[in-house]
């Protein structure tokens, strides 16, 4: 088990070249219609119906998003639209809409977020890289199997990811301070123009706060998904 005030680590960080923060949104490739605590049902093909991939976007991160939220917001409504067909509510339906945060370098992925599902979930890692200070507080957090600690010295971030039970090092990272932010600005500007395009095309925020879902949060002047209700 990992000492948790010990700051061995930053010691050993490895420097890693142009260190960029992203956000991507979890586009499903099929939708689940059978039973959410059937464990057999949840690994048999049988159980999902394909969902068609939003056209013109690639990676589906934030930069290919942006300008394309008309096609990423179809195929939300598509969901919707299923799950009233299916009467498929909750629970589940917010898993959908979730999205992932993590720190590349060297264009691969190097830091992970696996347990932040919305925007007001990271944006506490944004607002941490922006304020702290050289020397000060660390950031950390912890969740089942994943701990996350990052500090700032001088001009650089120190970004460590471990299991706290077995002591497996998932990352131990030296970035530039500069390029980080500038790419952490960036995303910032992107998500604040995409969720309020997609929330307007679905009638709701399913982005921004974390919940349950349910089909009735979804509607808009010239979209009613409620009507397709008992049409099967």
């Amino acid at each position: 088990m990992i000492d948790l005030n010990d700051d061995s680590w930053i010691g050993r960080s490895v420097p890693a070249a142009d260190p960029e923060l992203r956000i991507c949104f979890m586009v499903s490739d099929h939708f689940y219609i059978g039973d959410p605590n059937d464990w057999k049902q949840l690994d048999d093909p049988a159980y999902r119906q394909p969902l068609a991939p939003p056209e013109g976007i690639d990676r589906f991160d934030t930069r290919s998003v942006l300008g394309h939220e008309s096609a990423l917001a179809a195929h939300y409504r598509d969901i919707v639209e299923r799950a009233v067909l299916l009467d498929c509510d909750e629970p589940g339906l917010d898993t959908y809409f979730w999205m992932r945060l993590w720190i590349s370098a060297g264009g691969a992925e190097a830091c992970s977020f696996p347990w932040y599902d919305t925007w007001r979930e990271m944006e506490r890692v944004f607002d941490w890289l922006k304020q702290a200070g050289d020397g000060g507080e660390e950031w950390f957090d912890i969740d089942q199997g994943w701990m996350s600690k990052m500090v700032r010295r001088g001009e650089r971030f120190h970004l460590y990811q471990a299991d706290p039970d077995d002591g497996e090092e998932y990352a131990n990272l030296e970035v530039d301070r500069a390029q980080l932010l500038a790419s952490a600005a960036r995303v910032r500007d992107e998500i604040s123009v995409i969720i309020p395009r997609l929330t307007a095309a679905l009638g709701f925020d399913a982005w921004t706060e974390p919940g349950d879902l349910r089909t009735d949060c979804f509607g808009t002047p010239d979209w009613n998904p409620a009507r397709l209700r008992g049409s099967v």
